[in-house]
């Protein structure tokens, strides 16, 4: 298998070589967000087959790991585990793990341009997070951005219209937990490879995902399993992709490519699930995203750490 795999790479690898690094994160960042943005249909489609979002998470966390097993083999596992850093590791396979849950349930019970957007508040939260835990000072600029950004989670979440419920939370929960994986990828990405990263949080998700599946478990029958087979190897080719994007390019070159989820995510809802955001979810996503993109943006002209990928299954 790892030989194979190096034949069908080598292609790609050719054609690499001529691209300058920031094209080639480009180009990665596109393959993730159309990766993830395949992931929210299946894990919708899985929802729908009457699977619950929690197993459907199990199952992508293990069909996911399965996909590693070829890169392990070549490379031995005590390689890809070894690190200076395991208790981060482990928190932060914990608190990825959280997400995915959280978001699945969201997508399993909302439209699907909508769980997505909210998804992508997690900058907002981190902005929050770094005032309060980090000491670190936010001049007016961020923060007008920031409420402008919370204002489109309000216009997607319409409180007014009583329509609150929890897969509105959740997804708003995943963009919390979210705002705290990235805050731990970022103290790892400079000494951890990808793989290690995939590696530790596969497999601690399987283990996490597996215990809150089981009240709810349920045997899939053939169709389902290919639906949740597709969920495992597409997210985590998506979840590399978005990594590979990061290591190679400069943030500001392919963030607002990882934006480009967000109408891949209402084009895939309308075609297959007939979903029809209404005008203020729309309204909402965009401002959702032009504030957040403002403020990574901003953060990475002023010479802050620059955004790093979510590295985790929001539509991670």
């Amino acid at each position: 298998m790892p030989a194979l795999l190096d034949s069908l790479r080598r292609p790609f690898d050719t054609l690499a070589e001529r691209l300058s690094d920031n094209v080639r994160g480009v180009l990665w960042m596109v393959c993730g967000s159309v990766g993830f943005g395949l992931m929210g249909a299946g894990i919708k489609l899985a929802g729908g087959a009457g699977l619950h979002a929690f197993e459907v998470a199990f199952f992508r966390c293990l069909f996911g790991l399965v996909v590693l097993l070829p890169f392990v083999m070549r490379e031995g596992l005590r390689p890809l585990l070894a690190t200076q850093r395991p208790g981060l590791h482990t928190l932060r396979a914990l608190f990825g793990s959280a997400t995915m849950l959280c978001i699945f349930y969201a997508i399993t019970h909302m439209e699907l341009a909508a769980a997505t957007a909210l998804a992508y508040a997690r900058p907002l939260f981190l902005i929050v997070l770094a005032v309060l835990f980090l000491g670190e000072a936010v001049r007016w600029r961020r923060w007008a951005a920031t409420a402008c950004g919370f204002l489109g989670v309000l216009m997607i979440l319409r409180p007014d219209a009583g329509d609150l419920n929890a897969a509105a939370w959740a997804a708003v929960a995943a963009a919390f937990l979210m705002a705290c994986v990235i805050t731990l990828i970022k103290r790892m990405s400079a000494t951890e490879r990808p793989l290690t990263m995939l590696l530790w949080f596969s497999i601690a998700s399987v283990l996490v995902t597996g215990v809150a599946a089981a009240p709810y478990w349920t045997m899939p029958d053939a169709r389902q399993l290919g639906v949740l087979a597709f969920v495992g190897l597409v997210g985590t080719a998506a979840q590399y992709c978005v990594l590979r994007a990061y290591r190679l390019a400069e943030a500001t070159i392919v963030v607002p490519f990882d934006y480009f989820q967000i109408p891949i995510a209402w084009g895939l809802g309308y075609m297959m699930f007939a979903e029809q955001p209404s005008w203020l979810t729309l309204a909402g996503a965009a401002v959702i995203a032009c504030s957040t993109l403002y403020i990574l943006l901003r953060e990475a002209r002023l010479k802050k750490d620059p955004p790093v990928p979510s590295a985790t299954d929001t539509p991670a």
